[in-house]
C-alpha cells in the first residue's frame, strides 16, 4: 500500500501564489465480522409422538428432569417408522448441529432427521431396537449449548415401570377393542388406531422383560480457549464444539476429535497449544483424559509507505505498520509555491 504526494506549481501569471498549508490523510481499516453473543434458550418440554392411523396423532410427555441411567419416561409404543420426538423451547429455534442418540452403554444408535418448527425442534427416529434406553443430544441450539433427554423404549410397558409384566397385560385385555384417544394411546402399541388383539400378543410375547440398565459411560471434557489479538473460531469433529460460544464439549472415552481453526476477515491463525496439539492445521486427539487446547489468533498488520516528491514533504515519512482496523494519519506539507494533491489509498 503507498501513498504519494506530487506537488505542481500554481502557473497563475502575475498573481499571488497559492499557498495550501496542512494535509492530513488518515488511512482506516474496518473490522468485519463481529461475533453475536449467543442468547440462553431452554428446553421446556418432550413429546415422544406417533400417528395412529385415522385416530389421530398423540404425544407422550417425557420427564426431562431424567439422566440415562434414571427413571426414564418409557415409550411402550413399537418404534416403526415415523417416530418423532419433539423437544419444546422458550423461544425459537434458529441452529442447531446434527442431532445424535447413544444407547445404555454410551454407543451410538439409530439414524436421526431433525426439523424446526417455531419453538420445536422435530427429530425423526430410525433404527432404534426394542427394550434400549437411550440419550438424545441436540447440539448446540442457538449456539447456547446441548439439549439432552433421555427416553426409554419398551413395547408393551404401559405402565411405565421400565418393565414388561402380567399387570401390562391384564391392562391391554381390559381396554381390547376400544378406539384411541388422547387417554388411552399408549395401550395401541401397533399405533393401528384401535387397541387389538394384536397388542394383546405383542405384550404376552414379551412379559416378563426389563429396561436394562444403563451402564455409565467413562466419558472426559474437552475444554477448547482462545488468546491472542486476533478473532475466529474453533468447531469440532464430531460436532459439540463451536467456540464462538460453545468452548466446552464432553465425549466419550477413546473418541477421536479433530478441532479445526477459522480466522476471521483481518486476523490470521497463528497455532495450537496444550491437548497434543500445535502448528497451524487441524488438531487431532483421542480423548484419554480431561484436555485444554487453545488457538492464538493473531490481528493483520498492514505496511504503509509514504512517499512524497521533491516539492513537498510527508510526516512521518517512514513506513507505518497498522493493524486491522486501526488507522494511522500523515502531514502533507506543500512547498511554497505548490499545492498538494495525493495518489494511492488516500486519492487526492
Amino acid at each position: 500500500m503507498q501513498t504519494s504526494i506530487r506537488a505542481s506549481q500554481a502557473g497563475i501569471p502575475n498573481a499571488e501564489i497559492r499557498r495550501r498549508a496542512l494535509w492530513v490523510a488518515i488511512l482506516a481499516f474496518t473490522l468485519a465480522g463481529a461475533l453475536a453473543e449467543a442468547e440462553a434458550i431452554t428446553l421446556t418440554a418432550v413429546q415422544a409422538r406417533k400417528a395412529h392411523g385415522a385416530a389421530g396423532t398423540f404425544g407422550k410427555e417425557i420427564d426431562i428432569t431424567q439422566t440415562i441411567s434414571g427413571a426414564v419416561t418409557v415409550e411402550s409404543r413399537a418404534i416403526g417408522a415415523g417416530h418423532q420426538i419433539v423437544l419444546q423451547f422458550d423461544e425459537p429455534v434458529t441452529t442447531y448441529g446434527t442431532p445424535l442418540a447413544f444407547d445404555e452403554t454410551g454407543a451410538p444408535i439409530g439414524s436421526l432427521m431433525a426439523l424446526t418448527a417455531g419453538n420445536d425442534v422435530v427429530v425423526t427416529l430410525a433404527g432404534i431396537p426394542d427394550n434400549k434406553r437411550i440419550r438424545l443430544v441436540l447440539p448446540n441450539v442457538n449456539g447456547a449449548g446441548d439439549a439432552v433427554v433421555a427416553i426409554g423404549f419398551l413395547v408393551g410397558d404401559v405402565n411405565n415401570s421400565r418393565s414388561v409384566s402380567t399387570a401390562d397385560v391384564q391392562q391391554l385385555k381390559a381396554r381390547a377393542g376400544q378406539g384411541v384417544d388422547a387417554a388411552n394411546f399408549r395401550f395401541d402399541l401397533n399405533a393401528s388406531g384401535v387397541i387389538s388383539a394384536a397388542d394383546i400378543s405383542a405384550v404376552k410375547s414379551r412379559s416378563p422383560r426389563n429396561l436394562p440398565d444403563a451402564t455409565v459411560p467413562v466419558t472426559f471434557t474437552l475444554n477448547v480457549g482462545k488468546t491472542g489479538a486476533g478473532f475466529g473460531t474453533v468447531t469440532s469433529n464430531p460436532p459439540g464444539i463451536d467456540c464462538g460460544a460453545d468452548c466446552s464439549e464432553v465425549y466419550l472415552a477413546s473418541t477421536a476429535v479433530t478441532l479445526t481453526a477459522t480466522a476471521n476477515t483481518g486476523s490470521a491463525f497463528a497455532g495450537w497449544s496444550g491437548g497434543g496439539c500445535s502448528g497451524t492445521g487441524t488438531c487431532a486427539m483421542t480423548m484419554d483424559a480431561v484436555k485444554t487446547v487453545t488457538a492464538t489468533f493473531t490481528l493483520n498488520s498492514y505496511a504503509v509507505i509514504p512517499s512524497a516528491g521533491a516539492n513537498g514533504t510527508i510526516s512521518p515519512s517512514g513506513i507505518q505498520m497498522v493493524n486491522h482496523g486501526a488507522t494511522t494519519s500523515f502531514t502533507v506539507t506543500p512547498s511554497v509555491g505548490y499545492t498538494a494533491s495525493m495518489s494511492g489509498s488516500c486519492g487526492g
